[in-house]
Protein backbone atom coordinates (compact mmCIF):
# COMPACT_ATOMS: atom_id res chain seq x y z
CA UNK A 1 0.00 0.00 0.00
CA UNK A 2 1.41 3.25 -1.09
CA UNK A 3 2.07 6.00 2.22
CA UNK A 4 3.68 9.34 1.60
CA UNK A 5 6.66 10.39 2.91
CA UNK A 6 7.14 13.09 5.81
CA UNK A 7 7.99 15.44 3.29
CA UNK A 8 5.40 15.09 0.66
CA UNK A 9 2.83 15.07 3.72
CA UNK A 10 4.05 18.63 4.71
CA UNK A 11 4.06 19.57 1.53
CA UNK A 12 0.65 18.26 0.92
CA UNK A 13 -0.57 20.32 4.33
CA UNK A 14 0.98 23.46 3.20
CA UNK A 15 -1.67 22.96 0.11
CA UNK A 16 -4.25 22.47 1.92
CA UNK A 17 -3.81 24.89 4.82
CA UNK A 18 -2.40 28.01 2.31
CA UNK A 19 -3.63 27.10 -1.36
CA UNK A 20 -6.67 25.56 -0.82
CA UNK A 21 -7.95 27.82 0.67
CA UNK A 22 -6.75 30.92 -1.77
CA UNK A 23 -7.71 29.16 -4.37
CA UNK A 24 -11.58 28.68 -3.34
CA UNK A 25 -11.83 32.48 -2.43
CA UNK A 26 -10.16 33.24 -5.84
CA UNK A 27 -12.96 31.31 -7.67
CA UNK A 28 -15.90 32.44 -5.56
CA UNK A 29 -14.41 35.59 -6.23
CA UNK A 30 -14.07 34.92 -10.45
CA UNK A 31 -17.31 33.58 -10.35
CA UNK A 32 -19.28 36.47 -8.49
CA UNK A 33 -17.34 39.50 -10.58
CA UNK A 34 -18.31 37.72 -13.44
CA UNK A 35 -21.74 36.88 -12.57
CA UNK A 36 -22.23 40.56 -11.88
CA UNK A 37 -20.44 41.66 -15.07
CA UNK A 38 -22.91 39.50 -16.94
CA UNK A 39 -26.08 40.67 -15.57
CA UNK A 40 -24.82 44.33 -15.48
CA UNK A 41 -24.50 43.71 -19.32
CA UNK A 42 -27.66 42.14 -19.51
CA UNK A 43 -29.21 45.29 -18.33
CA UNK A 44 -27.59 47.73 -19.53
CA UNK A 45 -27.88 46.08 -23.10
CA UNK A 46 -31.78 45.46 -22.56
CA UNK A 47 -32.11 49.61 -21.35
CA UNK A 48 -30.52 50.14 -24.69
CA UNK A 49 -32.45 47.81 -26.96
CA UNK A 50 -35.58 49.19 -24.80
CA UNK A 51 -34.87 52.33 -25.80
CA UNK A 52 -33.72 51.48 -29.71
CA UNK A 53 -37.48 49.65 -29.74
CA UNK A 54 -39.50 52.85 -28.44
CA UNK A 55 -37.46 55.32 -30.96
CA UNK A 56 -38.27 52.72 -33.98
CA UNK A 57 -41.85 52.11 -32.28
CA UNK A 58 -42.00 55.92 -32.26
CA UNK A 59 -40.95 56.70 -35.52
CA UNK A 60 -42.79 54.36 -37.23
CA UNK A 61 -46.01 54.76 -35.07
CA UNK A 62 -45.81 58.65 -36.27
CA UNK A 63 -45.60 58.14 -39.58
CA UNK A 64 -48.66 55.66 -39.31
CA UNK A 65 -50.79 58.23 -37.84
CA UNK A 66 -49.90 60.46 -40.75
CA UNK A 67 -50.97 57.64 -43.16
CA UNK A 68 -53.98 56.95 -41.19
CA UNK A 69 -54.91 60.92 -41.09
CA UNK A 70 -54.35 60.74 -45.05
CA UNK A 71 -56.57 57.47 -45.55
CA UNK A 72 -59.67 58.83 -43.91
CA UNK A 73 -59.12 62.32 -45.82
CA UNK A 74 -61.98 62.96 -48.41
CA UNK A 75 -60.05 63.27 -51.65
CA UNK A 76 -57.97 59.71 -50.92
CA UNK A 77 -61.44 57.87 -50.15
CA UNK A 78 -62.98 59.58 -53.60
CA UNK A 79 -59.91 59.18 -55.72
CA UNK A 80 -59.30 55.59 -54.65
CA UNK A 81 -63.31 54.95 -55.46
CA UNK A 82 -62.82 56.15 -59.11
CA UNK A 83 -61.48 54.12 -62.27
CA UNK A 84 -58.08 55.63 -63.23
CA UNK A 85 -59.20 56.71 -66.18
CA UNK A 86 -61.05 59.29 -64.92
CA UNK A 87 -58.62 60.54 -62.42
CA UNK A 88 -57.81 63.33 -65.21
CA UNK A 89 -60.99 64.98 -65.07
CA UNK A 90 -60.81 65.83 -61.34
CA UNK A 91 -58.37 68.53 -61.70
CA UNK A 92 -59.53 69.89 -58.07
CA UNK A 93 -59.50 66.65 -56.61
CA UNK A 94 -55.82 66.18 -57.74
CA UNK A 95 -54.73 69.11 -56.59
CA UNK A 96 -56.15 69.31 -53.48
CA UNK A 97 -55.02 65.91 -52.12
CA UNK A 98 -51.39 66.90 -53.38
CA UNK A 99 -51.50 69.62 -51.38
CA UNK A 100 -52.38 68.19 -48.60
CA UNK A 101 -49.76 65.51 -49.09
CA UNK A 102 -46.84 67.95 -49.69
CA UNK A 103 -48.18 69.84 -46.59
CA UNK A 104 -48.44 66.71 -44.35
CA UNK A 105 -44.76 64.84 -45.28
CA UNK A 106 -42.56 67.51 -46.43
CA UNK A 107 -41.13 67.85 -43.06
CA UNK A 108 -40.48 64.36 -43.09
CA UNK A 109 -36.36 63.85 -43.67
CA UNK A 110 -35.58 60.67 -45.90
CA UNK A 111 -38.93 60.57 -47.75
CA UNK A 112 -38.62 58.88 -50.63
CA UNK A 113 -42.27 59.32 -51.98
CA UNK A 114 -45.53 58.74 -51.03
CA UNK A 115 -48.33 56.28 -53.31
CA UNK A 116 -51.70 55.92 -53.86
CA UNK A 117 -52.11 52.25 -55.51
CA UNK A 118 -55.80 51.02 -56.60
CA UNK A 119 -57.28 47.81 -57.02
CA UNK A 120 -58.48 49.22 -60.33
CA UNK A 121 -55.04 50.20 -61.45
CA UNK A 122 -54.53 53.59 -60.32
CA UNK A 123 -51.03 54.91 -59.17
CA UNK A 124 -50.80 57.96 -57.41
CA UNK A 125 -47.43 59.56 -56.13
CA UNK A 126 -46.11 62.64 -54.37
CA UNK A 127 -42.52 63.91 -52.66
CA UNK A 128 -40.70 61.65 -55.55
CA UNK A 129 -37.37 63.00 -56.45
CA UNK A 130 -37.29 61.37 -59.73
CA UNK A 131 -39.66 60.19 -62.60
CA UNK A 132 -42.17 57.06 -61.58
CA UNK A 133 -41.17 54.52 -64.39
CA UNK A 134 -44.68 54.11 -66.69
CA UNK A 135 -46.49 50.91 -66.64
CA UNK A 136 -44.45 49.54 -63.31
CA UNK A 137 -46.65 46.67 -61.96
CA UNK A 138 -47.33 47.95 -58.49
CA UNK A 139 -50.49 45.49 -57.99
CA UNK A 140 -48.78 42.69 -58.53
CA UNK A 141 -46.41 43.22 -55.84
CA UNK A 142 -46.37 41.18 -52.77
CA UNK A 143 -47.54 43.64 -49.91
CA UNK A 144 -49.98 45.09 -52.76
CA UNK A 145 -51.70 41.83 -52.41
CA UNK A 146 -50.93 40.80 -48.03
CA UNK A 147 -52.50 44.88 -47.89
CA UNK A 148 -56.09 43.32 -48.87
CA UNK A 149 -55.63 41.03 -45.61
CA UNK A 150 -53.82 43.45 -43.33
CA UNK A 151 -55.97 46.13 -40.90
CA UNK A 152 -52.34 47.41 -39.13
CA UNK A 153 -49.80 49.09 -40.84
CA UNK A 154 -46.67 46.80 -41.55
CA UNK A 155 -43.25 47.67 -42.33
CA UNK A 156 -41.39 45.85 -45.41
CA UNK A 157 -37.87 46.27 -46.67
CA UNK A 158 -34.99 47.56 -46.93
CA UNK A 159 -35.59 47.15 -51.05
CA UNK A 160 -34.21 48.82 -53.77
CA UNK A 161 -36.57 51.79 -55.38
CA UNK A 162 -36.36 49.80 -58.67
CA UNK A 163 -39.46 52.06 -59.67
CA UNK A 164 -38.20 55.69 -59.12
CA UNK A 165 -34.82 56.94 -57.93
CA UNK A 166 -32.97 53.17 -57.06
CA UNK A 167 -32.66 54.15 -53.35
CA UNK A 168 -32.68 51.74 -50.74
CA UNK A 169 -36.07 52.12 -49.28
CA UNK A 170 -37.87 51.14 -46.16
CA UNK A 171 -41.82 51.47 -47.12
CA UNK A 172 -44.54 51.60 -44.50
CA UNK A 173 -47.79 49.71 -45.72
CA UNK A 174 -51.28 50.64 -44.93
CA UNK A 175 -54.65 49.11 -46.35
CA UNK A 176 -56.42 51.84 -48.14
CA UNK A 177 -60.05 50.90 -46.94
CA UNK A 178 -63.30 52.72 -48.20
CA UNK A 179 -65.76 54.24 -45.40
CA UNK A 180 -67.67 53.12 -43.66
CA UNK A 181 -67.96 49.68 -44.88
CA UNK A 182 -63.88 49.37 -45.01
CA UNK A 183 -63.73 47.31 -48.44
CA UNK A 184 -60.50 47.38 -49.83
CA UNK A 185 -59.72 49.27 -52.61
CA UNK A 186 -55.49 49.29 -52.07
CA UNK A 187 -52.57 50.25 -50.48
CA UNK A 188 -51.02 53.28 -49.32
CA UNK A 189 -47.16 53.37 -49.16
CA UNK A 190 -44.41 55.54 -48.34
CA UNK A 191 -41.10 55.24 -48.58
CA UNK A 192 -38.63 56.32 -45.86
CA UNK A 193 -34.73 56.32 -47.55
CA UNK A 194 -32.45 53.46 -45.65
CA UNK A 195 -30.07 55.46 -43.82
CA UNK A 196 -32.66 57.73 -42.24
CA UNK A 197 -33.48 54.27 -40.29
CA UNK A 198 -29.66 53.41 -40.01
CA UNK A 199 -29.05 56.83 -38.21
CA UNK A 200 -32.17 56.10 -35.94
CA UNK A 201 -30.45 52.89 -35.25
CA UNK A 202 -26.56 53.67 -34.99
CA UNK A 203 -27.61 57.02 -32.47
CA UNK A 204 -28.03 54.23 -30.18
CA UNK A 205 -24.21 53.55 -28.69
CA UNK A 206 -23.75 49.98 -28.02
CA UNK A 207 -21.74 48.08 -24.96
CA UNK A 208 -18.35 48.70 -25.45
CA UNK A 209 -16.94 45.98 -28.68
CA UNK A 210 -20.29 45.22 -28.99
CA UNK A 211 -22.89 45.93 -31.67
CA UNK A 212 -26.40 46.11 -32.72
CA UNK A 213 -28.34 43.94 -35.32
CA UNK A 214 -31.96 43.92 -36.86
CA UNK A 215 -34.20 41.30 -38.25
CA UNK A 216 -37.23 41.26 -39.23
CA UNK A 217 -40.41 39.05 -38.92
CA UNK A 218 -39.36 36.87 -42.37
CA UNK A 219 -35.82 35.56 -40.72
CA UNK A 220 -33.64 38.47 -42.90
CA UNK A 221 -31.43 40.91 -41.37
CA UNK A 222 -32.59 44.22 -42.29
CA UNK A 223 -29.55 46.22 -40.34
CA UNK A 224 -25.98 45.31 -39.41
CA UNK A 225 -22.75 47.17 -38.77
CA UNK A 226 -21.42 44.92 -42.16
CA UNK A 227 -23.54 46.49 -44.54
CA UNK A 228 -22.94 44.02 -46.87
CA UNK A 229 -24.47 41.31 -44.47
CA UNK A 230 -28.08 43.13 -44.97
CA UNK A 231 -30.52 41.01 -46.33
CA UNK A 232 -28.87 37.75 -45.77
CA UNK A 233 -30.97 34.94 -43.55
CA UNK A 234 -30.20 36.08 -39.80
CA UNK A 235 -30.10 32.04 -39.23
CA UNK A 236 -26.67 31.92 -40.68
CA UNK A 237 -24.90 34.19 -38.32
CA UNK A 238 -27.10 33.30 -35.08
CA UNK A 239 -28.43 30.60 -33.55
CA UNK A 240 -31.61 29.17 -33.68
CA UNK A 241 -32.35 29.31 -30.06
CA UNK A 242 -31.86 33.20 -30.41
CA UNK A 243 -34.00 33.93 -33.18
CA UNK A 244 -36.46 31.92 -31.25
CA UNK A 245 -36.75 33.99 -28.60
CA UNK A 246 -39.05 37.73 -27.88
CA UNK A 247 -37.00 38.63 -25.24
CA UNK A 248 -34.19 37.61 -22.52
CA UNK A 249 -30.54 37.03 -22.59
CA UNK A 250 -28.17 34.30 -24.30
CA UNK A 251 -24.95 32.81 -24.56
CA UNK A 252 -24.51 31.15 -27.55
CA UNK A 253 -22.38 31.57 -31.02
CA UNK A 254 -22.92 34.27 -32.70
CA UNK A 255 -20.89 34.61 -36.32
CA UNK A 256 -18.74 31.73 -35.19
CA UNK A 257 -17.61 33.69 -31.72
CA UNK A 258 -18.94 33.16 -28.38
CA UNK A 259 -21.03 36.15 -27.36
CA UNK A 260 -23.42 37.42 -24.96
CA UNK A 261 -26.54 38.04 -26.70
CA UNK A 262 -30.10 40.38 -25.74
CA UNK A 263 -32.92 40.55 -27.54
CA UNK A 264 -36.18 43.11 -27.79
CA UNK A 265 -38.86 42.33 -30.08
CA UNK A 266 -40.93 45.65 -31.32
CA UNK A 267 -44.47 45.39 -30.97
CA UNK A 268 -45.20 47.87 -34.49
CA UNK A 269 -42.71 46.35 -36.77
CA UNK A 270 -41.95 42.93 -35.27
CA UNK A 271 -38.64 43.30 -35.78
CA UNK A 272 -36.32 41.37 -33.29
CA UNK A 273 -33.64 43.96 -31.81
CA UNK A 274 -30.16 42.21 -31.02
CA UNK A 275 -27.88 43.49 -28.88
CA UNK A 276 -23.91 41.11 -29.23
CA UNK A 277 -21.10 41.40 -27.02
CA UNK A 278 -18.48 38.70 -27.67
CA UNK A 279 -17.89 36.85 -24.75
CA UNK A 280 -14.09 37.24 -24.79
CA UNK A 281 -14.05 40.89 -24.43
CA UNK A 282 -16.97 41.00 -22.00
CA UNK A 283 -15.22 39.16 -19.61
CA UNK A 284 -11.77 40.25 -20.30
CA UNK A 285 -11.10 42.01 -16.58
CA UNK A 286 -12.92 38.86 -15.53
CA UNK A 287 -9.86 37.21 -16.68
CA UNK A 288 -7.64 39.72 -15.69
CA UNK A 289 -8.94 39.33 -12.11
CA UNK A 290 -8.53 35.72 -12.32
CA UNK A 291 -5.19 35.72 -13.19
CA UNK A 292 -4.48 37.81 -10.49
CA UNK A 293 -5.58 35.10 -8.62
CA UNK A 294 -3.52 32.37 -10.10
CA UNK A 295 -0.95 34.63 -10.00
CA UNK A 296 -1.20 34.89 -5.91
CA UNK A 297 -1.85 31.69 -5.09
CA UNK A 298 1.06 30.28 -7.92
CA UNK A 299 3.46 32.93 -5.71
CA UNK A 300 2.50 31.29 -2.29
CA UNK A 301 2.78 27.83 -2.89
CA UNK A 302 6.25 28.54 -4.68
CA UNK A 303 7.08 30.45 -1.27
CA UNK A 304 5.91 27.22 0.68
CA UNK A 305 7.82 24.58 -1.72
CA UNK A 306 10.88 26.98 -0.64
CA UNK A 307 9.98 26.72 2.86
CA UNK A 308 9.66 23.08 2.90
CA UNK A 309 12.73 22.86 0.72
CA UNK A 310 14.48 24.56 3.99
CA UNK A 311 12.88 22.73 6.15
CA UNK A 312 13.92 19.40 4.42
CA UNK A 313 17.29 20.23 4.81
CA UNK A 314 17.15 21.41 8.17
CA UNK A 315 15.74 18.65 9.75
CA UNK A 316 14.63 16.01 7.55
CA UNK A 317 17.75 15.65 5.46
CA UNK A 318 19.64 13.01 7.75
CA UNK A 319 16.64 11.36 7.74
CA UNK A 320 17.08 11.53 3.77
CA UNK A 321 20.48 10.13 3.92
CA UNK A 322 19.85 7.37 6.43
CA UNK A 323 16.49 6.41 4.30
CA UNK A 324 18.91 6.05 1.12
CA UNK A 325 21.58 4.60 2.78
CA UNK A 326 19.12 1.74 3.76
CA UNK A 327 18.10 1.58 0.14
CA UNK A 328 21.99 0.92 -1.07
CA UNK A 329 21.95 -1.78 1.34
CA UNK A 330 19.14 -3.44 0.30
CA UNK A 331 20.68 -3.51 -3.16
CA UNK A 332 23.56 -4.85 -1.58
CA UNK A 333 26.35 -2.49 -1.35
CA UNK A 334 27.41 -2.95 2.15
CA UNK A 335 29.93 -0.29 2.13
CA UNK A 336 28.44 2.78 3.11
CA UNK A 337 28.57 3.94 6.99
CA UNK A 338 25.91 6.72 8.01
CA UNK A 339 27.15 9.64 10.02
CA UNK A 340 25.21 10.06 13.50
CA UNK A 341 22.91 13.39 13.01
CA UNK A 342 22.74 15.60 15.96
CA UNK A 343 19.21 15.20 16.13
CA UNK A 344 18.29 12.81 19.20
CA UNK A 345 15.40 11.13 17.81
CA UNK A 346 17.54 9.94 14.60
CA UNK A 347 20.64 8.70 16.92
CA UNK A 348 19.39 5.86 18.26
CA UNK A 349 18.02 4.76 14.74
CA UNK A 350 21.29 5.20 13.17
CA UNK A 351 23.80 3.84 15.44
CA UNK A 352 21.44 0.59 14.92
CA UNK A 353 22.22 1.14 11.83
CA UNK A 354 25.79 0.97 11.12
CA UNK A 355 26.00 -1.75 13.33
CA UNK A 356 23.24 -4.38 11.64
CA UNK A 357 25.43 -3.20 8.28
CA UNK A 358 28.91 -4.61 10.36
CA UNK A 359 26.69 -7.66 11.01
CA UNK A 360 25.61 -8.23 7.34
CA UNK A 361 29.27 -7.38 6.10
CA UNK A 362 30.10 -10.22 8.27
CA UNK A 363 27.64 -12.60 7.13
CA UNK A 364 28.22 -12.28 3.50
CA UNK A 365 31.53 -13.26 3.86
CA UNK A 366 30.86 -16.22 6.04
CA UNK A 367 28.26 -16.69 3.37
CA UNK A 368 30.73 -16.57 0.69
CA UNK A 369 32.77 -19.26 2.06
CA UNK A 370 30.00 -21.10 2.53
CA UNK A 371 29.32 -20.97 -1.17
CA UNK A 372 33.09 -21.62 -2.46
CA UNK A 373 32.87 -25.14 -0.57
CA UNK A 374 29.29 -25.57 -2.20
CA UNK A 375 30.37 -25.08 -5.54
CA UNK A 376 33.59 -27.12 -5.22
CA UNK A 377 31.69 -29.83 -4.22
CA UNK A 378 29.21 -30.07 -7.10
CA UNK A 379 31.83 -29.60 -9.29
CA UNK A 380 33.50 -32.83 -7.88
CA UNK A 381 29.95 -34.40 -8.03
CA UNK A 382 29.90 -33.07 -11.67
CA UNK A 383 32.50 -34.67 -12.30
CA UNK A 384 32.00 -38.46 -11.09
CA UNK A 385 28.69 -38.01 -12.53
CA UNK A 386 30.23 -37.37 -16.18
CA UNK A 387 32.44 -40.45 -15.44
CA UNK A 388 29.79 -42.54 -14.42
CA UNK A 389 27.82 -41.89 -17.37
CA UNK A 390 30.84 -42.52 -19.57
CA UNK A 391 31.00 -45.77 -17.94
CA UNK A 392 27.56 -46.77 -17.93
CA UNK A 393 27.91 -45.78 -21.90
CA UNK A 394 30.91 -48.25 -22.69
CA UNK A 395 29.35 -50.97 -20.47
CA UNK A 396 25.72 -50.74 -22.73
CA UNK A 397 28.12 -50.51 -25.90
CA UNK A 398 29.92 -53.58 -24.33
CA UNK A 399 26.47 -55.13 -23.38
CA UNK A 400 25.66 -55.47 -27.29
CA UNK A 401 28.78 -56.96 -28.58
CA UNK A 402 28.77 -60.15 -27.07
CA UNK A 403 25.08 -60.37 -27.64
CA UNK A 404 25.20 -60.02 -31.21
CA UNK A 405 28.29 -62.43 -31.07
CA UNK A 406 26.45 -65.33 -29.58
CA UNK A 407 23.73 -64.45 -32.32
CA UNK A 408 26.03 -64.81 -35.00
CA UNK A 409 27.81 -67.52 -34.20
CA UNK A 410 24.75 -69.41 -33.56
CA UNK A 411 23.41 -68.58 -37.34
CA UNK A 412 27.21 -69.59 -38.91
CA UNK A 413 26.88 -73.15 -37.18
CA UNK A 414 23.12 -73.79 -38.55
CA UNK A 415 24.50 -72.64 -41.54
CA UNK A 416 27.15 -75.57 -41.48
CA UNK A 417 24.63 -77.88 -41.08
CA UNK A 418 22.50 -76.90 -43.43
CA UNK A 419 24.38 -75.79 -46.09
CA UNK A 420 27.74 -77.46 -46.04
CA UNK A 421 31.36 -75.59 -45.66
CA UNK A 422 30.93 -73.50 -49.02
CA UNK A 423 29.71 -70.85 -47.19
CA UNK A 424 31.41 -70.12 -43.91
CA UNK A 425 34.01 -68.45 -45.53
CA UNK A 426 31.34 -65.54 -46.83
CA UNK A 427 29.85 -65.66 -43.35
CA UNK A 428 33.10 -65.57 -41.37
CA UNK A 429 34.31 -62.65 -44.10
CA UNK A 430 30.94 -60.40 -42.65
CA UNK A 431 31.30 -61.53 -39.04
CA UNK A 432 35.00 -60.61 -39.06
CA UNK A 433 34.01 -56.70 -40.29
CA UNK A 434 31.71 -56.45 -37.60
CA UNK A 435 33.85 -57.68 -35.16
CA UNK A 436 36.51 -55.22 -35.89
CA UNK A 437 33.74 -52.62 -36.31
CA UNK A 438 32.30 -53.43 -32.71
CA UNK A 439 35.41 -54.10 -30.71
CA UNK A 440 37.17 -50.82 -32.50
CA UNK A 441 38.35 -48.36 -29.47
CA UNK A 442 38.30 -45.47 -31.28
CA UNK A 443 35.66 -42.47 -31.74
CA UNK A 444 32.48 -43.31 -30.45
CA UNK A 445 30.45 -41.03 -33.42
CA UNK A 446 30.81 -42.36 -36.84
CA UNK A 447 29.43 -41.36 -40.00
CA UNK A 448 26.07 -42.54 -40.94
CA UNK A 449 28.10 -44.03 -44.21
CA UNK A 450 30.17 -46.51 -41.89
CA UNK A 451 27.02 -47.18 -39.66
CA UNK A 452 25.38 -48.44 -42.51
CA UNK A 453 28.02 -50.05 -43.38
CA UNK A 454 28.14 -51.90 -40.44
CA UNK A 455 24.45 -53.13 -40.55
CA UNK A 456 24.83 -54.24 -44.20
CA UNK A 457 27.33 -56.70 -43.26
CA UNK A 458 24.52 -57.41 -40.73
CA UNK A 459 21.98 -58.22 -43.36
CA UNK A 460 24.44 -59.82 -45.38
CA UNK A 461 24.88 -62.61 -42.80
CA UNK A 462 21.10 -62.72 -42.07
CA UNK A 463 20.34 -63.39 -45.36
CA UNK A 464 23.00 -66.44 -45.24
CA UNK A 465 20.72 -67.87 -43.09
CA UNK A 466 17.09 -66.81 -44.23
CA UNK A 467 17.45 -66.22 -47.77
CA UNK A 468 14.85 -64.50 -49.92
CA UNK A 469 12.37 -65.26 -46.84
CA UNK A 470 13.73 -62.03 -45.46
CA UNK A 471 14.44 -59.02 -47.80
CA UNK A 472 15.78 -55.96 -46.65
CA UNK A 473 14.68 -52.33 -48.62
CA UNK A 474 17.58 -49.39 -48.09
CA UNK A 475 16.07 -45.61 -48.76
CA UNK A 476 19.12 -43.63 -47.52
CA UNK A 477 19.31 -40.07 -48.33
CA UNK A 478 22.86 -39.47 -49.91
CA UNK A 479 22.51 -35.79 -48.26
CA UNK A 480 22.89 -37.16 -44.55
CA UNK A 481 25.37 -39.91 -44.60
CA UNK A 482 28.40 -38.08 -43.96
CA UNK A 483 26.09 -36.84 -41.08
CA UNK A 484 27.69 -38.54 -37.66
CA UNK A 485 25.91 -40.74 -35.01
CA UNK A 486 26.92 -42.88 -31.96
CA UNK A 487 28.42 -46.42 -32.99
CA UNK A 488 26.31 -49.37 -33.16
CA UNK A 489 22.66 -47.50 -33.44
CA UNK A 490 21.20 -48.47 -36.80
CA UNK A 491 22.27 -52.24 -36.55
CA UNK A 492 20.16 -52.71 -33.23
CA UNK A 493 17.42 -51.54 -34.64
CA UNK A 494 17.85 -53.85 -37.57
CA UNK A 495 18.31 -57.01 -35.57
CA UNK A 496 15.65 -56.15 -33.53
CA UNK A 497 13.56 -55.91 -36.56
CA UNK A 498 14.52 -59.40 -37.43
CA UNK A 499 14.58 -61.08 -34.20
CA UNK A 500 10.93 -60.14 -32.72
CA UNK A 501 9.43 -59.07 -35.72
CA UNK A 502 9.84 -61.43 -39.27
CA UNK A 503 12.01 -64.52 -37.77
CA UNK A 504 8.97 -65.79 -35.55
CA UNK A 505 6.97 -65.84 -38.90
CA UNK A 506 7.21 -68.45 -41.07
CA UNK A 507 6.46 -66.44 -44.37
CA UNK A 508 9.34 -64.03 -43.84
CA UNK A 509 8.48 -60.30 -44.51
CA UNK A 510 9.95 -56.62 -45.24
CA UNK A 511 12.39 -54.43 -43.24
CA UNK A 512 12.56 -51.44 -44.80
CA UNK A 513 15.44 -48.97 -43.56
CA UNK A 514 15.42 -45.40 -44.36
CA UNK A 515 17.23 -42.57 -43.31
CA UNK A 516 16.59 -38.39 -44.49
CA UNK A 517 17.10 -35.25 -43.19
CA UNK A 518 13.55 -33.35 -42.29
CA UNK A 519 13.55 -29.94 -39.65
CA UNK A 520 17.41 -29.44 -39.45
CA UNK A 521 17.51 -33.30 -38.19
CA UNK A 522 18.75 -36.67 -39.18
CA UNK A 523 15.62 -39.12 -39.09
CA UNK A 524 16.64 -42.36 -38.75
CA UNK A 525 13.21 -44.87 -39.43
CA UNK A 526 13.29 -48.86 -39.58
CA UNK A 527 9.98 -50.39 -39.84
CA UNK A 528 8.72 -54.15 -40.72
CA UNK A 529 6.06 -56.04 -41.57
CA UNK A 530 6.34 -58.96 -38.92
CA UNK A 531 4.89 -60.33 -36.07
CA UNK A 532 4.04 -56.93 -33.93
CA UNK A 533 4.33 -56.13 -30.90
CA UNK A 534 1.71 -56.66 -27.77
CA UNK A 535 -0.11 -53.54 -26.42
CA UNK A 536 1.47 -54.35 -23.04
CA UNK A 537 5.11 -54.20 -24.53
CA UNK A 538 3.92 -51.43 -26.30
CA UNK A 539 3.23 -49.25 -23.99
CA UNK A 540 5.62 -50.24 -21.45
CA UNK A 541 8.46 -49.03 -24.39
CA UNK A 542 6.73 -46.08 -24.80
CA UNK A 543 7.01 -45.57 -21.18
CA UNK A 544 10.65 -45.93 -21.21
CA UNK A 545 11.03 -43.68 -24.11
CA UNK A 546 9.21 -40.57 -22.54
CA UNK A 547 11.25 -41.20 -19.45
CA UNK A 548 14.86 -43.44 -20.00
CA UNK A 549 15.08 -43.92 -16.14
CA UNK A 550 12.36 -45.63 -16.20
CA UNK A 551 13.64 -48.90 -16.58
CA UNK A 552 17.21 -48.26 -14.74
CA UNK A 553 15.86 -50.85 -11.72
CA UNK A 554 15.10 -53.75 -14.19
CA UNK A 555 17.36 -55.96 -15.32
CA UNK A 556 17.84 -55.75 -18.96
CA UNK A 557 18.52 -59.34 -19.54
CA UNK A 558 14.75 -60.95 -18.05
CA UNK A 559 12.91 -58.52 -19.99
CA UNK A 560 12.40 -58.63 -24.13
CA UNK A 561 13.83 -56.25 -26.63
CA UNK A 562 17.28 -55.87 -24.47
CA UNK A 563 19.10 -54.77 -27.18
CA UNK A 564 16.36 -51.82 -28.19
CA UNK A 565 15.88 -50.06 -24.75
CA UNK A 566 20.17 -49.81 -24.92
CA UNK A 567 20.11 -48.28 -27.96
CA UNK A 568 17.83 -45.58 -26.36
CA UNK A 569 18.99 -45.51 -23.92
CA UNK A 570 22.76 -44.45 -25.20
CA UNK A 571 20.88 -42.03 -27.07
CA UNK A 572 19.59 -39.97 -24.42
CA UNK A 573 22.65 -40.46 -22.44
CA UNK A 574 24.95 -38.59 -25.49
CA UNK A 575 21.83 -36.35 -26.69
CA UNK A 576 19.66 -35.70 -23.99
CA UNK A 577 16.51 -33.65 -24.68
CA UNK A 578 17.15 -33.05 -28.33
CA UNK A 579 16.78 -36.88 -29.18
CA UNK A 580 13.59 -37.71 -29.61
CA UNK A 581 12.26 -41.52 -30.31
CA UNK A 582 8.54 -43.05 -31.25
CA UNK A 583 7.73 -46.88 -31.29
CA UNK A 584 4.90 -47.67 -33.58
CA UNK A 585 3.58 -51.27 -33.12
CA UNK A 586 0.01 -53.63 -33.97
CA UNK A 587 0.04 -57.08 -33.80
CA UNK A 588 0.02 -58.86 -37.41
CA UNK A 589 0.90 -55.27 -39.07
CA UNK A 590 4.11 -54.72 -38.29
CA UNK A 591 6.40 -52.32 -36.33
CA UNK A 592 8.00 -49.04 -36.99
CA UNK A 593 10.87 -47.51 -34.78
CA UNK A 594 11.73 -43.35 -35.67
CA UNK A 595 14.45 -41.96 -34.25
CA UNK A 596 15.50 -37.79 -34.91
CA UNK A 597 19.17 -36.71 -33.48
CA UNK A 598 20.68 -33.32 -34.19
CA UNK A 599 21.99 -32.62 -37.53
CA UNK A 600 26.66 -32.83 -36.80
Amino acid sequence: MYQPSLSRRIFITNIILVAVPLFIIGIIGYYAYTGDLKKSTEQYQHQILTKLEQQTDDYFTQLDNMLVTLWLQGNVQRLSDLPPEEWRNETGLIYALSRYMTNLFSARTGSEGIFLLTTSGGVYHELTKSFVRRGYPFQEQPYFKDSEHRRRAWVSGPAKQDYSGGSLVFSLNRSLLLTPELKWRGVIRYDINADEIYRLIEATEPSENGYYAVVDEEGRIIYHPNRDKIGEAASLFFDEPLLAMNEGHIIGDVEGRKSLSTIVTSEVTGWQMIGIAPYDQLMAGAYAVRNLFAGVACATLLLGVIVIARLNRSLLGPLHRLNHSIKRLGAGNMSTQVEVPRIVELQTVTVQYNETVRRLKRLQQDLLTTQLAQKEALIRYQEAEIRQRDAELSQLQAQINPHFLYNTLSSIDSMAEEQGVSSINQAIKHLSRMLRYSVSTGQKLVSLREEIQQAQSYVALQQLRHGHRISVIWDIDPACERATIIRLTLQPLIENAYEHGLEPSLEGGTIHVCAKIANSQLVLEVSDNGEGMEEETLQELQRFIRSPAYSETIDATKIRFSGLRNVIRRLFLAYGEDCVADIASSEGEGTRIVIALPLS
